[in-house]
């Protein structure tokens, strides 16, 4: 019995889950445009603080460097295997020949998840250069970028 696409890929499931993921990394994007501000962690999102209270903001919602960069790792190892879905649906559907429409959608798609890793891409090398004394947490971040940087190029 031959299974139908519909059930092998939803695109709007894979939609769903880049709209969480563009939530999360808002600040990211944020920081890309106004390349200022501190991120923080709140709600299991990143959030970007550039007002006179960021310290006191910071320390009430308990944030750390440690704990910002353990979620940007997190985070970002959790969407390159969405990133791997949705190729895999792209490559799928393309070699299906499906319908232009259902095609399109999943090429628009991973459009805009590649401008958005253009912009997280961006965001992180300014957080990279915040922390420009710690080699750690800015090797790390690095870490980070070099795995966007080798997705966007394989676009």
């Amino acid at each position: 019995m031959d299974v139908g696409v519909e059930e092998h890929i939803n695109i709007d499931k894979l939609k769903d889950i880049s709209d969480n993921f563009r939530s999360r990394l808002e600040a990211l994007e944020k920081l890309s445009k106004y390349r200022t501000g501190k991120v923080g962690i709140y709600n299991d999102r990143i959030y970007l603080s550039w007002n006179w209270f960021q310290g006191f903001q910071r320390q009430y919602y308990g944030e750390s460097r440690e704990k910002v960069l353990s979620y940007i790792i997190k985070i970002f190892n959790e969407y390159f295997i969405f990133y791997k879905m949705l190729e895999t649906a792209w490559l799928y559907e393309k070699s299906l020949e499906l319908d232009d429409e259902r095609l399109e959608n999943t090429i628009r798609l991973r459009q805009l998840n590649y401008e958005q890793m253009d912009k997280w891409y961006i965001g992180l090398g300014f957080l990279s250069k915040q922390y420009y004394g710690d080699k750690k947490t800015t090797e790390q971040i690095e870490e980070v970028r070099e795995k966007i940087y080798h997705v966007l190029k394989s676009f």
